[in-house]
């Protein structure tokens, strides 16, 4: 069986070490924005449609050929995954989202099942969410890191103009 360094755990022996829920998994996914290589990677897992992609299929996609990249895309998801709520004291690492498995001599990646659930669930809560006038927030799952609810410095930029706003009505009245 395939082991890597980056789990704080034996694969051989703690089967059990994958079994989370997709509501655990989740919280990874809603936590803070998701930079674009991570974001990619997801996206081309989940189109995969639960078989294995090959590495050398994911490096070109997501980091056109740069196999240093790549691996830090992973490390980056395994540094996002273990410090998101829940997760902080067995630091499971990116193999919590991706199952890894030698197919025909190259390493292979693929969703785990209850990784899928929870990005659907996402997706799905993503798409109830009905903006008014067909404008407002986006509802495409794999835009969804750069919607203004996972977004603070969007927060921040609508706080200011709205204090902004109420400051200038102030001026305005003192002077009349």
């Amino acid at each position: 069986m395939y082991s890597t360094s980056k789990c704080n755990f034996d694969l051989e022996k703690d089967f059990t070490a994958f079994s989370y829920k997709p509501v655990k998994l989740e919280k990874v996914l809603r936590r803070i924005s998701i930079p674009r290589g991570q974001v990619t990677l997801l996206k081309a897992l989940d189109e995969s449609e639960g078989k294995f992609v090959p590495r050398k299929e994911l490096v070109e996609r997501i980091r056109w050929g740069d196999s240093k990249s790549f691996t830090v895309v992973l490390a980056a998801f395994a540094g996002r995954i273990n410090h998101t709520e829940g997760f902080e004291d067995e630091k499971p690492g990116y193999e919590v989202f991706i199952e890894v498995k030698e197919v025909d001599a190259e390493e292979s990646f693929r969703l785990r099942p209850a990784a899928r659930k929870a990005i659907e669930r996402v997706k799905k809560s993503l798409e109830s969410l009905s903006p008014p006038m067909g404008r407002g927030i986006t509802t495409n799952f794999w835009l969804f890191h750069r919607d203004f609810f996972t977004s603070k410095g969007y927060f921040f930029i609508r706080i200011s103009a709205l204090l902004l706003i109420i400051l200038g009505f102030n001026i305005i009245s003192i002077f009349n």
